[in-house]
């Protein structure tokens, strides 16, 4: 009975870790977004810019890209504050985990 209590603990620690992993690629994948998204919006920014002091542009275009501008920071300031958290969850799963259970002799 106490080693299939420690047998469901081990799976339930491995479920943890592979949770985790699962989290922090998609933080991973939502850093790159959000960095995507920023370089477009200084390019919006940048180009609204040049219209407007073309006289081609209009002073509501360019607060508008500074507007997104401002959005897509505070979305990359939030992926990498995310980021941070998934790594630091599987940090904390992996420190649960017997070592044999991490390199993936225990897993199945």
């Amino acid at each position: 009975q106490a080693r299939a209590a420690l047998a469901a603990q081990q799976r339930q620690a491995e479920a943890e870790v592979r949770q985790a992993l699962a989290r922090a690629a998609t933080a991973d994948a939502q850093v790159l977004v959000a960095a995507r998204r920023l370089a477009q919006a200084e390019e919006l920014l940048r180009l609204a810019e040049v219209r407007f002091s073309g006289g081609a542009g209009t002073a509501t275009e360019v607060a508008d890209a500074q507007a997104s501008l401002a959005r897509a920071r505070y979305v990359s300031l939030s992926a990498g504050a995310l980021q941070g958290i998934a790594a630091a969850e599987v940090g904390l799963a992996v420190a649960v985990v017997p070592t044999a259970a991490v390199t993936g002799e225990g897993m199945r």
